[in-house]
């Protein structure tokens, strides 16, 4: 499993993933914004190279906002989510 940054190429999955979740507020436009305003936070997990989840994280300068955290269903149960997760917390350590 590799994390790695969201591209423009992703938002269709990033949507998918939210709106089978019944997200309605997770558009295309709104994926393309996290991206336009932060690319390093906006991550897709790979399983066998394959996107299996999304995770959004917004810093800010001494804090962060870890949101959009989705695995897809048939992927759940591998650790996907908490390595997302972990990703998402190093990010947003960052500031």
């Amino acid at each position: 499993m590799r994390i790695r940054e969201m591209t423009p190429a992703d938002v269709g999955f990033a949507f998918a993933c939210t709106n089978a979740e019944g997200w309605a507020g997770e558009t295309i436009e709104v994926f393309e914004t996290f991206i336009a305003h932060d690319p390093r936070g906006c991550c897709v997990a790979e399983h066998n190279s394959k996107p299996a989840g999304i995770c959004v994280t917004t810093r800010y300068r001494t804090s962060g906002f870890i949101g959009e955290l989705v695995v897809a269903e048939e992927m759940r149960g591998k650790g996907i989510g908490r390595r997302l997760f972990e990703s998402a917390i190093g990010l947003a350590a960052k500031g």
